[in-house]
């Protein structure tokens, strides 16, 4: 993960890429646009964004190497009183940003947005999802099924590739690879280099009048998810159910795809006593 430190020291150039207007990037030394050209030699670019933005911070290549969609980073981009929505550049004639930040702010981008730099190959990645996360998704689809409790509806085993290094099912850019369709490796020839970490998730949906002994209206439902992540580093991937560490291009065998899945009743018949309607488990 890169560090606030390394991304300031990284950053060289921002590209902005915003719904009604052409992308164009400022180079973050000289605040001037690059190839700026103006028929009137200034100009104000007074723009209402809100969540349409795409902001890409460059390395010194004009590489990309981390990335920000959404609500506009005030603190990084004028004016300070844009809340997020708008942006408002004052250009010169020379192409220069005027009302650019003495220090501008990188928080928005370290805690919104996400590294570009791949960890590893899309190769990797693709052998770890075809050997690694489908037979793990069929091995709980097959094994996690919890006879009695008849009002148990397995929800599904989905498999997620998320672009950041701390997962969350909530966030945007993951990725959901589902039990219904095999993998479209078109879909996510995009985003698979810039992976960080997969996750497999189990889902149990209660339903009805009981579960475990505890007694509910028809219309309550419970969600309980089971999930475990695989996170990715350059030179292997780390499983953190069985926090093992696994070269590229080895796998866990099937005992130890066993011992995931094992993780997963374990936490199960930890959980299943909750009268939370929603419940989410981390494994470890």
């Amino acid at each position: 993960m890169i560090t606030k430190e390394e991304l300031i020291t990284k950053s060289k150039y921002i590209r902005i890429n915003i719904n009604t207007s052409i992308p164009f990037t400022i180079d973050l030394r000289t605040h001037k646009v690059l190839g700026w050209q103006s028929v009137d030699n200034s100009k104000t670019i007074y723009e209402k964004v809100c969540d349409e933005g795409i902001y890409s911070l460059l390395d010194e290549n004009q590489n990309e190497i981390f990335r920000l969609e959404g609500y506009v980073p005030n603190k990084f981009l004028p004016e300070e009183d844009g809340y997020g929505d708008y942006i408002t550049l004052e250009i010169n004639d020379e192409g220069e940003v005027t009302n650019w930040y003495e220090k501008p702010d990188f928080t928005e981008f370290i805690d919104s947005g996400y590294c570009t730099i791949p960890v590893t190959s899309k190769e990797n990645i693709e052998k770890l999802i075809d050997n690694f996360l489908r037979p793990l998704r069929t091995k709980a689809k097959t094994e996690l099924i919890f006879t009695e409790e008849e009002e148990a509806v397995c929800c599904g085993t989905h498999a997620i590739l998320s672009v950041y290094k701390d997962s969350t099912l909530e966030r945007n850019n993951t990725f959901e690879i589902s039990d219904y369709e095999e993998i479209d490796k078109e879909k996510y020839k995009k985003i698979i280099e810039i992976i960080k970490t997969l996750w497999i998730y189990y889902g149990i949906q209660f339903a009805g009048n009981s579960f475990s002994g505890h007694r509910f209206s028809k219309h309550h439902r419970l969600l309980f998810i089971i999930q475990t992540g695989i996170e990715l580093y350059e030179e292997y991937y780390l499983v953190k159910a069985l926090n093992q560490q696994f070269p590229y291009d080895e796998y866990p065998t099937k005992e130890e795809l066993g011992k995931i899945i094992e993780a997963f009743k374990e936490s199960y018949n930890k959980g299943i006593n909750t009268k939370e309607k929603y419940l989410k488990i981390m494994i470890p």
